[in-house]
């Protein structure tokens, strides 16, 4: 992944390899303060990652980078088991999900329940089946200029 990208020129490529087979889930913290879900949307679906095989995104949508100059974190999550989100306030634009910043994030922080970052959602978990809550996370930071 490039470190820099151009507001309005560029469009963030990046890979993700896991340890373990998985699903994907990325979102963009940015530099105008918006928290956008990259994967999954609703072009893309939910992405799978497999075991030490590189997953080169993104593949059917351009991610394109718009905004004030500053830095940019993708979270990065992969998941032993599908997440939900649905609990959380978000708005859709465009098939991607926009979700709280400043004031309002603080707030749902605070009612929050549970050992997990809002943000990680809850495991979606087999009907009788064993529900493994294990996911790793990492943060990659890049910058836009005009």
């Amino acid at each position: 992944m490039r470190t820099t990208v151009r507001s309005e020129k560029d469009a963030i490529e990046f890979t993700v390899q896991s340890r373990h087979d998985g699903y994907l889930y990325v979102f963009n913290h940015g530099s105008d303060g918006s928290l956008l879900q990259l994967y999954p949307n609703k072009i893309s679906g939910l992405p799978r990652v497999r075991k030490q095989v590189p997953l080169n995104l993104p593949k059917d949508v351009d991610f394109k980078i718009s905004g004030p100059s500053g830095p940019n974190q993708l979270l990065v999550m992969v998941s032993t088991l599908p997440r939900d989100h649905s609990a959380l306030p978000a708005r859709d634009e465009g098939g991607f999900s926009f979700y709280p910043t400043g004031d309002a994030a603080t707030a749902l922080s605070a009612r929050h329940q549970g050992p997990l970052p809002w943000i990680a959602g809850v495991p979606k978990c087999p009907a009788g089946g064993r529900c493994d809550d294990a996911f790793g996370a990492t943060i990659v930071t890049f910058n836009v200029v005009q």
